[in-house]
Order: C-alpha cells, then sequence, then structure tokens
C-alpha cells in the first residue's frame, strides 16, 4: 500500500486561558510561557520531518505554535485559515469551566457550533484543500495522522489510513 497523505496535527502551546480553566473555544489567545517553550520543543522534535505545505488556524496560539515549527522550515510560508479554527463555544467562551457551567453547555445550548456542524467544516476543508493543491480528491481518511498535545511532547502515532 502507498500513504497518500502524511498528515501532522500539532495542538497549539499552553495559553494562560488554558492553565486557569477558561474556555476558549475560538477566542483569540496568546501562549504564555510555557507555552513557547511547548513550541519551540515541538519545533525541534519535528524538525527533520520533510513538510511539504504548512496550515494552521488563524487563532494566535495556533499560528505562533506553527511558526516555532517552521523555525525549522524556512522554505514553507504558513497558511493560516479560518476554517481550521477550534470549535465555536458560544456564550461559553471567555467563562471559566467550572461544574456549575458544564449543563449549561450541553446539547441544548444552541450559541454552541454543533458536532455535525463542525464534522461538516472540517471536511469541507479538507475537500477544498484538495482542490487547491491540485492533487485527486480522496476521503478524509486517507493518509498516515500523527497528532500531539500541547505539552511539547513528539507527536503520538495514531495509524495509516488507505
Amino acid at each position: 500500500m502507498t500513504v497518500l497523505a502524511r498528515v501532522y496535527l500539532v495542538r497549539h502551546g499552553e495559553t494562560d486561558e488554558n492553565r486557569n480553566g477558561i474556555i476558549q473555544g475560538q477566542l483569540d489567545t496568546s501562549l504564555n510561557s510555557v507555552g513557547m517553550e511547548q513550541a519551540r520543543l515541538v519545533g525541534e522534535a519535528l524538525k527533520s520531518i520533510p513538510f511539504e505545505i504548512a496550515l494552521s488556524s488563524d487563532l494566535n496560539r495556533a499560528a505562533k505554535t506553527t511558526e516555532a515549527i517552521l523555525a525549522h522550515h524556512p522554505h514553507l510560508e504558513l497558511q493560516k485559515q479560518t476554517e481550521l479554527r477550534e470549535r465555536h463555544m458560544g456564550e461559553m467562551q471567555g467563562r471559566t469551566w467550572t461544574v456549575q457551567a458544564r449543563p449549561q453547555a450541553g446539547p441544548s445550548d444552541r450559541t454552541i457550533e454543533s458536532g455535525a456542524f463542525f464534522a461538516a467544516r472540517a471536511e469541507s476543508w479538507w475537500i477544498k484543500l484538495h482542490w487547491d493543491i491540485g492533487e485527486k480528491l480522496d476521503p478524509p481518511e486517507k493518509g498516515q495522522l500523527r497528532a500531539g498535545g500541547g505539552r511539547a511532547e513528539m507527536p503520538e502515532y495514531i495509524g495509516d489510513y488507505y
């Protein structure tokens, strides 16, 4: 079998909002000093990967994390894309996550982007990406996925999808 695409997913580094339990959703927050160091370390861990394209959410915390990775890949230009933003958390954004706040974030909260809409946004972005880069249109399951947390660790292997 041939790997058609190798995709690396990296979570942004820590923000003060993460540290303080504030629901960010699509709020545009910045990395704190720990998050900047996490981004630097994940950049070091990924410096030997031969990336061909670099995409990120346009939110500061994601873009700055990606820029730290691209410090080792000066031939690439970061492409910021709003479709890669995190799920919109509606009226919960900016609020501290507490047990009391949790019931308000249930399925009845229509201000939160639904899981179905979030998935459709991601799939639509994936299909558009294929058209934009001129590749054969393949389902989103194609490729090898890797994911890493915002804790500056080497991405964890998830599996090959064909």
